[in-house]
């Protein structure tokens, strides 16, 4: 039982450094909330820029839909509607690894 514990804690420290070094974080295409958010990102995100608007499209409050979001990304689905550089804007099509850049943490 503790060599699981030690392996789990050495897992969990490689993937925090993992993201503090790079600073990505990468949606993962297998998380079907992330990707219907994805799918209304791109489908809505000149015209709503309201947590509230995308939550209501996929039948769950704001507060769910963020912490679905951030336990798949590390990041809150409102971050995600506010980036200002994103795949989405720049580029008419999506790869499977869709990154976004996180803002420095105060």
């Amino acid at each position: 039982m503790r060599g699981h514990l030690a392996l789990l804690a050495i897992a969990v420290a490689r993937l925090a450094a993992s993201r503090a070094r790079s600073g990505a974080v990468t949606l993962r295409p297998a998380d079907p909330t992330v990707e219907a958010l994805r799918g209304l990102l791109e489908e809505h995100f000149r015209k709503e820029r309201q947590l509230g608007f995308y939550a209501e499209k996929l039948a769950m409050t704001p507060d769910r839909l963020n912490d679905i979001i951030k336990r798949a990304t590390g990041v809150t689905a409102g971050h995600l509607i506010r980036q200002p550089c994103s795949p989405r804007r720049s580029a008419s099509s999506f790869s499977p690894a869709w990154q976004f850049t996180r803002s420095p943490t105060i």
